[in-house]
């Protein structure tokens, strides 16, 4: 059977994840869906160029194998302001009510102070189709603002590479993937980063806020 190839966007940040130790994760995938998926060599440099393309040859059933099963090992992180009156039940990151999340969801939980704002976030990580994780992010902001947790904003942040952030901005094909109508659809609000006068500094991460 004719063989093909897709190239894919992955953050490169994620890459080292999908690869595992030693290989052995994506090793598992190419076995089970009898593809190859190559990474990005310059990646593995301090210095090298980052790139977040992944190449997936096979045939066009194995490539799409391979793509779910990659797209399920993807990482995600939440993130919501602690409110400020509940700082004193936050000792540290492993305090009773982390603990008993990190068990019951399986995911990571921690806490992380900005000292210019003195805010403190609860982060929440765990696989992008983990269902856990949207669970124990709602157990967790209903233990905080009990019944104001429905009013409570829950961050995203993503990777996209800048050459699409124009496309996706100014889409007008169609009406219903445009990014203002994404935003209504799911009451979410996305934000792309602004422009570095200087251009320093990755510009890629773009930020989704909603329930």
């Amino acid at each position: 059977m004719e063989r093909a190839t897709l190239k894919i966007e992955i953050p490169f940040t994620d890459h080292a994840h999908c690869i595992g130790r030693q290989g052995n994760q994506i090793q598992s995938i190419m076995s089970a869906t009898d593809t190859h998926i190559h990474f990005p060599d310059g990646n593995r440099e301090p210095n090298g160029t980052k790139s977040n393309q992944v190449s997936i040859t096979g045939t066009i059933t194995s490539i799409e194998h391979a793509r779910q099963r990659i797209k399920d090992i993807l990482p995600m992180t939440l993130k919501f302001l602690i409110p400020s009156n509940k700082f004193h039940h936050i000792i540290n990151d492993d305090c009773s009510l982390f603990k008993t999340v990190r068990t019951r969801f399986n995911v990571i939980v921690l806490s992380r102070s900005y000292i210019k704002t003195g805010d403190v976030y609860c982060i929440v990580r765990g696989l992008i189709n983990q269902s856990e994780l949207v669970e124990a992010t709602d157990y967790l902001i209903q233990a905080f603002y009990g019944s104001q947790a429905s009013l409570t904003k829950v961050t995203c942040q993503i990777e996209v590479s800048e050459q699409y952030h124009i496309y996706l901005q100014t889409r007008q094909q169609s009406k219903d993937m445009c990014i203002e109508s994404i935003e209504q659809y799911t009451h979410t609000t996305i934000q792309f980063p602004t422009i570095n006068i200087n251009g320093y500094g990755r510009r890629t991460s773009v930020i989704i806020t909603g329930s």
